[in-house]
């Protein structure tokens, strides 16, 4: 740094910038004084500038801490509390039961014998359900399941039926009755399987055939626990079956007609075979044309629930 005297006599400073070019000027030449007022003034501003820009980068940075939520104290728990929702189910009272009164969690065989429990009560009530619905279905599924499940019952009473007869019966009786029973079964078959064809591809085709089951083992069963007499003579009933018969097959096509033959003969050889059972090894007093006419008058009101089917 220089040192200039000022036309006052006082000296001033200035960087060697302004030496050089102070010395540019021709001799004798004065520096106007407000210009070098100006001068110093905005030098010094600049020195202070730059001193705390420089303080400032060297100020260390203080981090921001980050937000954190309150947390909220734990509510105190009672020690005698359970620590979940109590279970209406029968493993917690089970287990409860097992361990003399202690909430303490079951032991492995507890638990095994409770869930046992808690699945045949789960059973229990989905069979009391399905008998509930079957009271009043609303679906045709429903229907469908519930003809299927009256049918299934009521095959079991047959077949309980057929042995407790079996049983009392001699050597020939006994097959005197296989021999009705199979001719039975025969005609049961084609009889339902022509009923459920006019229905074949439909929802309700399950419904019909498991009621036309139905029906006729529910006939037979009756007709196995005790032999009842025909309300008309033999001559009478098979006229009116022959006229029913008739008048069936002139409403069907020539495919279910042919079903029915099929189903009608079937019948035929189930009411021989039937007759010579009740005739000779059945324990009431029952003449083969009685036989004939009662078991005529029923084949009757089958075939007339069909014509009325056919006509709907």
């Amino acid at each position: 740094m220089t040192h200039h005297q000022t036309p006052t006599g006082q000296s001033c400073c200035s960087v060697s910038s302004q030496r050089s070019v102070s010395s540019q000027r021709s001799p004798g030449h004065r520096f106007p004084r407000h210009l070098l007022t100006s001068y110093l003034l905005n030098l010094l501003k600049g020195v202070l500038l730059t001193s705390f820009i420089g303080l400032a980068a060297c100020r260390p940075q203080v981090p921001t801490a980050p937000s954190i939520d309150p947390i909220e104290p734990p509510t105190p728990t009672d020690p005698n509390a359970q620590t979940s929702a109590p279970q209406t189910s029968a493993i917690s009272s089970t287990s409860q039961t097992a361990s003399s009164g202690s909430t303490n969690s079951p032991t492995p065989q507890t638990l095994d014998e409770s869930t046992a429990t808690a699945r045949t009560a789960d059973t229990a009530t989905t069979q009391t359900l399905y008998s509930q619905s079957c009271r009043s279905p609303q679906t045709q599924v429903e229907m469908n399941q519930c003809a299927a499940a009256e049918y299934a019952q009521a095959d079991r009473q047959l077949n309980q039926t057929y042995e407790m007869l079996q049983a009392n019966l001699s050597d020939p009786g006994k097959q005197a009755l296989t021999q009705a029973e199979l001719a039975w079964i025969g005609f049961r078959d084609l009889d339902c399987a022509f009923a459920r064809a006019q229905y074949a591809g439909g929802s309700i085709e399950p419904l019909i055939y498991n009621d036309c089951l139905t029906n006729r083992t529910d006939i037979r069963t009756t007709e196995l626990k005790s032999i009842q007499l025909p309300e008309t003579s033999q001559a009478t009933a098979d006229t009116q079956l022959n006229q029913t018969y008739q008048d069936v097959l002139a409403v069907l096509g020539e495919g279910r007609s042919t079903a029915l033959i099929s189903a009608q003969l079937a019948w035929i050889e189930y009411r021989d075979r039937n007759c010579a059972f009740e005739v000779i090894h059945s324990d009431s007093v029952i003449e083969e044309s009685q036989c004939l006419a009662r078991m005529s008058e029923v084949r009757t009101d089958q075939l007339r629930n069909t014509l009325e089917q056919e006509s709907l």
